[in-house]
């Protein structure tokens, strides 16, 4: 399964996952993996936004771990998670999920309902995943998802099918390693950092085609290549107060070790503050490039049957964004939803600080994705009703 994802022919520019011919679909013998965090947008209110980004991106972390890297299919969608995995692990999955589900209980009072699809049972409901594969620029893959089959399996694990069984030893920490949170918010330099939610009506080369028309018409407004557009600026980026990230990262880590992971988290984000003033190397460690190559190693742009962005635009582009999409909405083109915040929220994947192995998950603050997707899914139960 893994080597079907790493021969997909890659591409590097954003808008090419517009071309149909780049997506292929998944073996029939894979995993659906589908995570979400039950009651998010409540949690959001209560503001818990920060603990619901982190529950989300646990899945994508422990399957990673388990793994051995993040060259496999998956998205993060801010309150969750999706992702193929081979059918072969299927044990080792459900053990490192069931691990992940139990320390989001624990750590953040989040219930993570988490469940597994086979693929074949998606083809045979003639809603079958097809897969493209994105490059950051000297970075990880980052998986593109065409067709519907994400959203009726996500159907399927939120009415209780495939959900997976609890699992004992749960104190096994070492399935969340590398997940950290040691960025403070990420101010926008123009105003706001805007989370963007876009589903086609359409399907397949019909949607990806809106989809390239639109994403032009969009570019007209806020050029989305432009650094200034991407949440991440390294001029601006600034650490966390070291004592709330080391107590908020340690809470990952388990109530049994949790005053260790304070003192080894503190002790890191302090020798890294040392490192970047000083810009040289430390144990092979290029704090410095590893710093600069943020940007380009977020998934602040994604697709995974809907668009997903989260960039940074004044308000006067925002208002341009939203009376674009309103006029494509009420051609019957799309469903859409928009949320703006003045800070965009980090959470980062670090196996290593080379090229290639970390990878950040990047979410509106107070909600980004999930407030957008209040709207989003409004408007679809409003033409339901």
């Amino acid at each position: 399964m893994l080597n079907f994802y790493l021969e997909l022919e890659p591409f590097t520019d954003f808008i090419d996952f517009t071309r149909p011919e780049l997506y292929r679909c998944a073996p029939s013998d894979c995993l659906v993996v589908i995570t979400d965090v039950r009651g998010s947008t409540e949690a959001i209110k209560a503001g818990q936004y920060k603990w619901v980004n982190m529950a989300g991106a646990t899945t994508i972390v422990a399957l990673a771990n388990v793994l051995g890297g993040t060259d496999f299919p998956f998205v993060f969608g801010g309150d969750g998670a999706t992702a193929l995995v081979p059918m072969e692990r299927r044990a080792d999955i459900e053990r490192v999920l069931s691990i992940a589900r139990a320390h989001a209980q624990e750590a953040f009072g989040l219930k993570l309902v988490t469940g597994l699809i086979a693929h074949s049972e998606l083809i045979e409901a003639g809603a079958p995943v097809s897969v493209a594969r994105f490059v950051l620029p000297g970075g990880p893959s980052i998986a593109f998802f065409s067709g519907d089959g994400l959203s009726l399996a996500e159907r399927w694990v939120k009415s209780g099918r495939g959900v997976i069984a609890e699992h004992v030893g749960h104190d096994q920490t070492d399935v969340l390693n590398g997940l950290s949170c040691r960025w403070a918010p990420l101010k926008s330099a123009r105003g706001e950092m805007l989370a963007i939610l876009v589903r086609p009506r359409e399907k397949g080369v019909q949607a990806l085609a809106m989809l390239h028309r639109l994403l032009a018409e969009i570019g007209t407004i806020v050029d989305l290549e432009a650094p200034e557009a991407n949440p991440i600026k390294t001029r601006q980026l600034s650490v966390e107060g070291i004592w709330r990230a080391a107590r908020a990262e340690a809470r990952i880590q388990g109530r049994l070790h949790f005053f260790l992971a304070i003192c080894k988290i503190a002790y890191e984000m302090i020798l890294v503050r040392i490192l970047r003033r000083l810009k040289f190397k430390f144990a092979n460690r290029d704090i410095p490039r590893y710093i600069d190559s943020l940007p380009t190693h977020s998934d602040f742009r994604k697709f995974d049957e809907t668009l997903r962005m989260v960039i940074d635009c004044s308000p006067e582009m925002q208002k341009a964004i939203r009376a674009l999409l309103e006029s494509e909405r009420a051609a019957g083109r799309i469903y859409f939803g928009l949320h703006a915040s003045s800070t965009a929220l980090m959470t980062c994947f670090l196996q290593r600080f080379e090229d290639g192995g970390h990878v950040h998950f990047v979410d509106g603050n107070d909600g980004g994705y999930a407030m957008a997707a209040v709207e989003l899914k409004g408007q679809i139960a409003g033409e339901l009703s």
